[in-house]
């Protein structure tokens, strides 16, 4: 019996500024993608990270 199943985690997004502090995150999310939107974002190089719960991951970004 699964009484006590948990949900699985959903994961979490952040995008962070070259300086460290948190960017506002402007995203899409069209047949299981993830899409940025540039144009609402300033010019510079950014991380964004993804936390699955037991992984977590990051890529830089940089607008133009």
């Amino acid at each position: 019996m699964y009484f006590f199943k948990r949900k699985p985690k959903m994961p979490t997004f952040e995008l962070h500024q070259e300086d460290g502090s948190i960017a506002p995150l402007h995203i899409t999310f069209r047949n299981g993608e993830i899409h940025l939107n540039p144009d609402y974002m300033a010019r510079g190089t950014y991380e964004l990270q993804i936390d699955r719960g037991s992984e977590k991951e990051s890529r830089l970004i940089t607008v133009q």
